[in-house]
């Protein structure tokens, strides 16, 4: 087995307490009880109920930052997969979804207050994605993309040799064993790909999340898995490529992760993507095989060569969307894309990519996070 977020800390896991959830705090509340609230969410942090600290935490947050909770709220959303029970994997999979859009050969689109779970598992099932306008309120994607800035500063402000004394709220490296795969893969994914482990941002992974679940995307995911999500701390980045970005790859993260997996990402631009800034390539249309890879002009022997890419969509056109701050793209595994780098780029591009898998199936390589 891989090593888990748990086995990867020195902290003491005391026995779990089977006492009742605690409710989340929703509004602001007095300093003094504010005080109170993160002593009982450590309190039950050290009795495992992990899940209830969470809860009673980020409703702390909302109140305000604090860096030492975000802190402790990373650790925690690893831990909380270790302490639950082992999930049933969905028996029906894939799961029989109506095509909710069966006369369109392309990239099924739709607003906001349309998204549903049949919605989400259809078009992903028949079509291979869906891009959903205005999932997060522009307004909130222009305060994450500021976020994502602070993150990059922060770790611009470290050597090649991180030193823990120079972190900042946006960012601290989760500690890992220096042969977890997730440790060994960050300099590749900071240097070549523009992007930090959300999971290395603590204010930014709270804030996100907190977002992600006012979306309501969650229980859909979950409806359609069977099972609740865990978000992956190896596979969810935030995103920042630069204007000056020259090559990009085909691929499907099904090559990387394997295909018995189930997942859903969520690509969520920041800024406008895709007319001055790089965007996503994408062909629309279910692949249910993973396209030859290392052939027809691919780069590397991973990647999938252009010549392949537009041979598998057929006669359905390979889509270049123009993204607004606060569009997403959700869509698993299969899905055939790349980074899109328009003609005329001038700006960076701003996203995060929020993987997430079921559990029963989950690649603990990539660690689990509790959402």
């Amino acid at each position: 087995m891989a090593l888990s977020c748990t086995q990867a800390s020195s902290l003491p896991r005391p026995d779990r307490s089977e006492r009742p959830m605690t409710a989340p705090l929703d509004s602001p509340t007095p300093a003094g009880s504010l005080d109170s609230l993160r002593s009982r969410a450590q309190a039950l942090a050290s009795e495992q109920r992990y899940a209830d600290a969470i809860d009673l935490a980020s409703g702390v947050l909302r109140a305000g930052p604090d860096q030492a909770l975000e802190r402790l709220l990373v650790e925690w959303r690893c831990r909380e997969f270790d302490t639950r029970p082992a999930s049933q994997a969905r028996q029906d999979w894939p799961p029989a979804y109506a095509d909710p859009f069966p006369q369109l050969r392309g990239l099924p689109e739709i607003e906001k207050d349309q998204l549903s779970a049949d919605m989400l598992a259809g078009s992903i099932l028949h079509h291979g994605s869906l891009l959903v306008r205005g999932l997060i309120d522009p307004s909130v994607a222009a305060s994450m993309a500021e976020g994502v800035d602070h993150a990059f500063a922060g770790r611009m402000a470290q050597s090649d040799e991180y030193d823990e004394t120079l972190s900042t709220p946006w960012y601290r490296r989760l500690p890992l064993p220096p042969d977890h795969l997730v440790e060994r893969s960050r300099e590749f994914v900071e240097s070549g790909f523009a992007g930090i482990y959300m999971a290395d941002s603590p204010r930014m992974l709270a804030r996100f999340i907190d977002v992600l679940r006012g979306t309501g995307v969650v229980p859909m995911i979950g409806e359609y898995m069977g099972e609740q999500p865990f978000l992956s701390a190896g596979k969810t980045t935030i995103r920042r490529v630069p204007s000056s970005m020259k090559t990009t790859s085909w691929h499907q993260d099904g090559a990387f992760l394997g295909q018995s997996i189930r997942s859903v990402n969520l690509w969520l631009s920041l800024s406008d993507c895709g007319v001055d800034a790089s965007g996503l390539d994408i062909v629309p249309r279910r692949l249910d095989y993973l396209a030859e890879r290392g052939t027809g002009g691919a780069y590397f022997d991973w990647d999938v060569g252009d010549e392949v890419a537009r041979s598998a969509a057929g006669d359905t056109p390979v889509v270049s969307p123009v993204f607004r701050p606060g569009d997403a793209v959700l869509f698993d595994h299969m899905m055939l894309h790349r980074t899109g780098l328009p003609a005329n780029m001038t700006r960076d591009r701003y996203a995060i990519e929020a993987w997430m898998f079921a559990p029963s199936s989950y690649p603990l390589q990539h660690l689990p996070l509790y959402i």
